[in-house]
């Protein structure tokens, strides 16, 4: 269920370790304000450590973090 590759601008490889997910939720008051994200921490294969997120709503992913 978790992110099996990356491929950005600043990451790109195969997903060898991942921790996760961390669900956030909230703004559940308003349809505009209202968000559901899982995030996942990840190093794929070109080294890169990340935090990725996966937006519920949007149905789409994003690096939100890079680690060093």
């Amino acid at each position: 269920g978790g992110p099996a590759r990356v491929r950005s601008a600043v990451a790109n490889g195969d997903v060898l370790h991942s921790s996760g997910p961390w669900g956030t939720t909230g703004g559940w008051w308003s349809d505009e304000e209202r968000f559901a994200y899982d995030s996942f921490d990840v190093q794929t294969s070109d080294g890169t450590l990340a935090r990725l997120r996966y937006d519920h709503r949007a149905r789409s992913w994003e690096i939100d973090a890079l680690y060093d």
